[in-house]
């Protein structure tokens, strides 16, 4: 029997050819073998159509994108190194702040600790030890209704290129005169 006239056969061979080409056509690297036999890798030099090479599906970053992404990036970077800044300039700030007002506590218990000595006028000085740069000035004003005295502390200190100043208030009484009633 020759097989070209066998119908089966034929139709076999005629599969076989409709198989590869479906393979080729559809780009894949990997494709039945005619009649259920092992699977394998398309040879190029088996296929009956040149071997055509499937494009990378890779995905990349292009040129543009990166550039964008690098000036977020810095923007951010400098965005950061600004906060850093104004928190550290602000955090000394405060710290001046604090040593004004412990300086100023300091001072109006002095002056509250020695009443008889007060007396209504202004008065200015410069604090002692590390904290040289301090200066005060202090005004007292007496009211002849009440034996109160209101003491007003203003503290002054260079801070870069600025002069700042803190201000505190407190009321002391008078001393008892020396009759022992209290001053009206």
């Amino acid at each position: 029997m020759v097989i070209g006239s066998n119908p089966t056969a034929r139709h076999s061979q005629m599969n076989a050819r409709h198989n590869w080409r479906n393979c080729s056509q559809l780009m894949r690297m990997t494709c039945r073998i005619p009649h259920g036999e092992k699977s394998g890798l398309i040879n190029p030099e088996q296929s009956p159509r040149k071997f055509i090479r499937r494009r990378s599906t890779r995905s990349a970053f292009t040129l543009i994108e990166m550039i964008v992404a690098t000036i977020l990036l810095f923007v951010g970077v400098v965005a950061a190194m600004m906060c850093i800044s104004a928190a550290t300039k602000n955090t000394s700030i405060a710290s001046e702040y604090t040593t004004a007002a412990l300086l100023a506590q300091q001072h109006l218990a002095e002056t509250e600790a020695n009443t008889d000595q007060i007396s209504p006028g202004e008065t200015q000085g410069q604090f002692d030890g590390e904290n040289t740069n301090f200066r005060w000035q202090q005004n007292i004003e007496s009211d002849s209704t009440t034996p109160v005295y209101k003491v007003t502390l203003t503290v002054t200190w260079p801070s870069g290129v600025n002069t700042r100043s803190a201000q505190f208030v407190t009321f002391i009484n008078a001393p008892p005169s020396a009759s022992g009633t209290t001053a009206n």
